[in-house]
């Protein structure tokens, strides 16, 4: 079961988004830490990145992941939330 920790510019991007959309990212990441595999969330390793991850909010919208390792094991930063565009940022 991950750990998900929220960063301040996940914040920011989620408070610009319309509410079904917030609401839709909160189930997500619930979701994932019910069971990261689960096929809706489409989790999966960002190419080029060594250490950024997705997954699904909408069909349109996507949470973007970093993976770190603190002293109590691995732990996911929500860093930020947008469309397809949030990964070349």
């Amino acid at each position: 079961m991950p750990r998900i920790r929220i960063e301040r510019g996940y914040l920011r991007a989620r408070r610009r988004l319309p509410a079904r959309i917030q609401i839709a990212a909160d189930r997500a990441l619930e979701r994932f830490m019910d069971d990261p595999g689960r096929p809706g969330l489409n989790f999966e390793r960002l190419q080029g990145w060594t250490d950024h991850y997705s997954i699904r909010a909408t069909r349109a919208y996507r949470i973007l992941l970093r993976r770190e390792v603190d002293e109590h094991g691995e732990v996911f930063a929500a860093v930020d939330m947008g469309t397809h565009r949030v990964y070349r940022r």
